[in-house]
């Protein structure tokens, strides 16, 4: 994502980053975990996700509302695609995935999507993630477009 020299300060990054690991341990070890899953995307690794982000955010904030990671994050919505509807649809997909009953929206809506609700609410995280070790807005936008200029993250049709 990033190479070591383009960090603002080495060592205060690195000092952020332990302390970041010791505060919140659990949530960043689950997100590695679904790093390693490549390029397979199933309800297992969304619910994966999801579960790191919710552990991140109720940890760091103090609740579990995705829109204070959007917040916290600063970047241009676009670069990680978490407008109020696909946050909706992350919340919906988690509900869905976990639970296996009926949501507000349809079942097709939310397997459709799966693929880039995964790498939206991914995007969203590695944001938070990328501001914890010090970079500044613009930076995380640059690194977020470089890491998905091969792959964009599709906007969500909020029609």
């Amino acid at each position: 994502m990033f190479w070591a020299d383009e960090l603002p300060r080495l060592t205060s990054a690195l000092r952020r980053w332990w302390r970041l690991h010791a505060e919140v341990w659990p949530a960043l070890d689950l997100f590695a975990e679904q790093i390693t899953n490549g390029t397979t995307y199933s309800p297992a690794r969304f619910l994966t996700l999801y579960t790191a982000m919710e552990a991140y955010c109720r940890t760091r904030f103090g609740q579990s509302n995705f829109r204070r990671l959007r917040d916290y994050a600063g970047v241009d919505e676009a670069v990680h695609g978490c407008s109020n509807p696909a946050l909706a649809l992350i919340g919906a997909s988690r509900n869905y995935f976990a639970h296996l009953g009926p949501q507000h929206l349809s079942r097709e809506q939310i397997t459709d999507n799966l693929l880039e609700t995964t790498r939206r609410a991914h995007a969203l995280l590695q944001a938070c993630l990328l501001r914890e070790v010090g970079f500044g807005p613009r930076q995380v936008e640059r690194l977020l477009a470089r890491h998905h200029a091969n792959w964009p993250i599709v906007p969500m049709d909020d029609s």
